[in-house]
């Protein structure tokens, strides 16, 4: 025989009624059959009217007293903190023997609000799964949550009452905005110092401890991959300089604020440092494409900063190799072009110009690169001048001379070639000097030099025919009076005659004297003069005290050989 069996629901103030056999507990039946249930329901209703009973399932359902309710979890929802808002919420999934209700669940749905304030439902999660993750709104604010389960009945989803709801208070939060950059911003070429300001409210920092500070972030909009971080650990703290920056390049400046919990958005603002001089070009190079006429090429530099244009000149340093420049418009001029080349024209002929190219952005130019050319070049159309000879040491013979005259040079003169011999002809061998106007050679008694200026063409015409004149004793007499050996060694010899004959005719002089003296007081007067003359005052001296203290019949000393040679 049938009884009916009541049995409180969880979490409601409704009861559940079932029919059961005599002597078999309720338990021992499943209750995740929904046709077996609702079978037991048309039998308990079954004297209902036909209104009722063509929506009997859909009411037995949704009305609960008496009858079968929807699943609902009879055990606490778990909880696990992620961060301070973000929570992992999970339950046992539901049982139909453990649990209330016809089953089984096809869903479960999530739901939480503020302790203090039940109407603040978050909107529910539906979930297969018996667990989700969920970020609760405020934080440092208490929520509880629960799960109810959902099914379909009838083609109806019909959701579960709420089982045990827990209680958990979320943390801090990150912050809601964002510091701001001032508009004015300190910056120079390779630093720059940022300042902001934060919001006045406190409600978005999301955190009853406030700020703990703010973190910057800079990367050069190039390479967004390469971010350089600054942690700032103090929140009053308004202010921050960024040093080692390039110039002329171009920066993003990232700022987050900080509590407790994380960092909040960031705000950015992109800039750009302010500008140096650029590099100088690259690759400068000057050639000669037509007479009187050069070009300058060049590439650009490596770091531009800004570049606007070139500035070119080209200044006259020497005219026609002979004059210093002519300090005139036409010889000293700068010109500015944004191209990578400029060709000058009606250029002096022959003569150095210094070419010069200069990167610059505004007013800041950069080093100049400067070349050195000369605008034509050809072979001397004349000859060096002046000739002359002069001795340059025994056996040796200096040969000088003055340069091409100026309007025939027609280029540098980079060495002279010179001929030279007792008699040129055409087949005479040359030799070369790079010595400015000299050159050195042996000595010849007779002899005849030519020469003749090269530039880097060519060989410029020779010389007139230089010979030296000659005495009869083939002494060379050059224009500078130079000596040959043999004469300076006669003159050495004729020099010690003379001075060995006037050294004999004085001694000679002296004997005369000494022969034409009476007495011995006489001559030993002579003699003393002579000893006086030739050893000098001191010696004379002790002589003389010497002869006083003796008898004038003593004998006197023999006199020098010298002197008894001249008797």
């Amino acid at each position: 025989m049938k009884k009916r069996e009541r049995k409180e629901i969880a979490g409601t103030n409704k009861t559940q009624t079932r029919n059961v056999e005599d002597g078999q507990e309720a338990t021992d039946r499943t209750q995740c059959n929904v046709s077996d249930l609702l079978a037991e329901v048309d039998v308990f209703l079954s004297s209902d009217s036909d209104e009722i009973a063509s929506h009997k399932r859909v009411f037995l359902l949704k009305v609960a007293d008496g009858i079968p309710t929807l699943p609902v979890l009879a055990k606490p929802t778990g909880i696990n903190h992620i961060d301070g808002l973000t929570f992992k919420l999970s339950w046992d999934p539901w049982n139909c023997t453990e649990d209330y209700g016809i089953g089984p669940a096809e869903k479960y749905r999530v739901q939480c609000w503020e302790k203090n304030d039940p109407t603040t439902v978050l909107s529910g999660h539906a979930t297969v799964n018996p667990k989700w993750t969920i970020k609760l709104p405020k934080p440092e604010t208490t929520y509880k949550c629960g799960v109810s389960v959902l099914k379909t009945v009838e083609n109806e989803v019909i959701t579960g009452p709420i089982g045990p709801a827990i209680e958990e208070k979320t943390k801090c939060g990150a912050p809601l905005m964002t510091p701001t950059f001032n508009k004015e911003l300190h910056m120079n070429s390779n630093s720059i110092q940022l300042t902001w300001s934060v919001p006045d409210s406190s409600d978005w920092i999301q955190c009853s401890e406030g700020l703990t500070g703010f973190i910057v972030q800079y990367w050069q909009n190039e390479f967004e991959s390469d971010k350089n971080q600054s942690i700032i650990n103090d929140s009053n703290q308004r202010s921050y300089v960024i040093k080692n920056l390039s110039p002329c390049t171009s920066y993003t400046f990232d700022i987050k604020a900080t509590n407790m919990h994380s960092a909040g958005p960031s705000y950015h603002i992109k800039t750009e440092t302010s500008s140096i001089a650029p590099e100088s070009p690259k690759g400068f190079n000057v050639s000669s494409t037509a007479s009187r006429q050069l070009k300058a090429s060049w590439k650009e530099p490596s770091h531009q900063c800004g570049l606007t244009h070139y500035l070119v000149s080209y200044e006259l340093i020497n005219l026609d190799q002979c004059s210093d420049k002519v300090d005139n418009e036409h010889h000293d001029v700068l010109i500015e072009t944004r191209n990578l080349d400029n060709t000058f024209y009606n250029l002096e002929p022959f003569s150095t110009y210094a070419i010069s190219v200069t990167a610059a952005n505004g007013n800041l130019p950069s080093d100049p690169v400067t070349r050195t050319i000369i605008s034509d070049i050809d072979v001397p159309t004349a000859a060096p001048t002046h000739i002359q000879a002069s001795a340059f040491s025994p056996g040796k013979v200096k040969m000088h001379w003055e340069p091409v005259p100026c309007g025939h040079r027609n280029g540098p003169i980079i060495e002279y070639e010179y001929q030279y011999a007792e008699k040129l002809n055409t087949s005479q061998t040359n030799g070369h000097t790079t010595e400015r106007l000299s050159v050195v050679v042996d000595q010849l008694s007779q002899y005849e030099f030519r020469i003749a200026a090269l530039t880097a063409t060519g060989k410029g015409p020779y010389s007139e025919v230089y010979r030296p004149l000659r005495t009869q004793s083939d002494t060379i007499i050059t224009l500078a009076i130079g000596l040959p050996f043999g004469a300076f060694v006669m003159i050495i010899v004729i020099l010690v005659c003379v001075f060995l004959f006037r050294r004999s005719k004085k001694l000679k002089e002296g004997q005369k004297e000494a022969n034409n003296t009476p007495s011995n007081a006489e001559n030993t007067t002579t003699y003393m003069d002579l000893i006086k003359m030739e050893n000098g005052e001191e010696q004379y001296m002790e002589l003389e005290n010497e002869i006083a203290t003796r008898n004038q019949d003593d004998v006197l000393p023999s006199p020098p050989a010298v002197y008894e040679s001249v008797q």
